[in-house]
C-alpha cells in the first residue's frame, strides 16, 4: 500500500455523538462504521466520574448483544450498581459484563476514583456485508 492509502487508516475525527436508546444525553463513539466501513459494531465510551450516583443511562433494552467493560488499574476504581432484568448487582472494576439481546438493563455509578474514569460498550449492532475502509 502506499504512504497515502495507509494514511487513510489513522482517524483522528472521533467520537462522533450519536444517539442509543436509554440515554439521556449524545454518547461519544469512537469506532463504527462511520470511521470505518468494514466495522460491524460501535465503540462507546463514557466518563463515569461525571455521573456519580446517576445512572449513565435508564433501564432499556436492544435488539442486539452489548459487551460493557469497566477498566481500571486498580481493583475497585469503579463501583456502579448494574441492573439486569429488575435484579440489581454491585460490581467492581475491571468487570466485563455481556448483555444478551433483549435483557433490560441500566447502569448507575457509585464511585469513580480517578478522573476521567472510562466505561466502555462494545455495541454488537452493526450487520454490513465487506467493504474497504480505504476510500
Amino acid at each position: 500500500m502506499v504512504r497515502q492509502e495507509l494514511e487513510k487508516l489513522i482517524h483522528k475525527t472521533i467520537p462522533s455523538l450519536e444517539s442509543m436508546a436509554g440515554h439521556s444525553k449524545l454518547v461519544p463513539v469512537y469506532l463504527s462504521d462511520k470511521v470505518c466501513q468494514d466495522v460491524t459494531f460501535r465503540i462507546a465510551a463514557v466518563d463515569v466520574s461525571q455521573h456519580i450516583g446517576s445512572p449513565i443511562a435508564h433501564t432499556h433494552t436492544h435488539d442486539t448483544p452489548e459487551i460493557y467493560l469497566a477498566i481500571s488499574e486498580q481493583e475497585g476504581d469503579i463501583v456502579f450498581e448494574l441492573n439486569l432484568d429488575g435484579e440489581s448487582f454491585l460490581v467492581e472494576s475491571p468487570a466485563a459484563i455481556y448483555i444478551p439481546a433483549g435483557l433490560p438493563h441500566s447502569f448507575r455509578t457509585l464511585t469513580a476514583k480517578n478522573e476521567p474514569c472510562f466505561f466502555l460498550g462494545i455495541f454488537l449492532d452493526y450487520v454490513k456485508g465487506a467493504s474497504s475502509c480505504i476510500n
